[in-house]
């Protein structure tokens, strides 16, 4: 992530943006990370790597849309 996407997203920054949006990207990555069931806001990462080694292991990223100019 470049500090140029970090401005202004800090972690209280969206929440007190988008309380609701938050919380239903948090339970929605942790509880189901890799099965969006709304497909409009959870999606593979675009414009970027797609995959990432971590440990030994190759992941998937996902975005999560928060608002219209907000993903995690």
């Amino acid at each position: 992530m470049t500090t140029e996407a970090v401005k202004g997203w800090e972690a209280e920054e969206l929440c007190r943006v988008a309380r609701p949006n938050t919380w239903e990207a948090w339970i929605v990555l942790t509880e189901r990370p890799t099965d969006p069931q709304n497909p409009g806001r959870q999606h593979r990462l675009r414009g970027g790597p797609v995959t990432r080694t971590l440990g030994g292991h190759v992941l998937e990223q996902w975005q999560y849309e928060v608002t219209t100019g907000g993903r995690i």
